[in-house]
């Protein structure tokens, strides 16, 4: 079954279509310590259904110009699925993947998305990640990045790993 299968279900789904997830999850929810929701990045009922079932959300960007745009559509989202379906849900982070150190246009953005962040309250996990060839490597391999043994991919991976950190002390609050 594909995702565009199980959206288009939920749009014909009617009542208490936003729930099937949090229902699902409810089920084995004490098998895990952590279950992470990996939503595509569109403001549709998949992600509806996400948001409803999370206990926070992981906001992942990148420091480009549509980037923020998205962010505050996102946020207003997150907002209104706290009005009407989770009023428990919160922000634990948000993470700037495939950062462009090296740019104007990237720490330009950065600045923006900061204070854009700080104006609503959020945490930026810093540091911020890196545009690496070896992130893309790792993944088309199917390798984690502890696994592809170079010292960049390390580096990164531990960056990876502080986030997780700082997201699950988050959650723990």
């Amino acid at each position: 079954m594909t995702l565009g299968y199980v959206r288009d279900e939920l749009v014909i789904a009617g009542a208490g279509r936003e729930v099937r997830l949090r229902q699902a999850l409810a089920d084995v929810a004490d098998d895990y310590d952590l279950i992470l929701i990996d939503s595509a990045p569109s403001l549709d009922q998949l992600t509806i259904n996400a948001l409803t079932a999370a206990h926070g959300v992981v906001v992942v960007t990148h420091s480009k110009q549509w980037s923020l745009s998205g962010l505050a559509q996102l946020l207003d989202t997150i907002d209104n699925v706290r009005e009407y379906y989770n009023r428990d849900l919160h922000v634990a982070g948000v993470i700037v993947n495939q950062h462009e150190a090296g740019t104007v246009s990237g720490q330009t953005w950065l600045d923006e998305l900061n204070a854009a962040a700080q104006n609503r309250g959020l945490p930026v996990l810093t540091p911020t990640i890196p545009k690496r060839v070896v992130i893309s490597d790792a993944t088309e391999a199917a390798r984690g990045l502890d696994e592809w043994g170079s010292t960049e991919a390390s580096a990164i991976g531990a960056i990876y790993a502080d986030h997780l950190a700082s997201i699950e002390g988050e959650q723990q609050r």
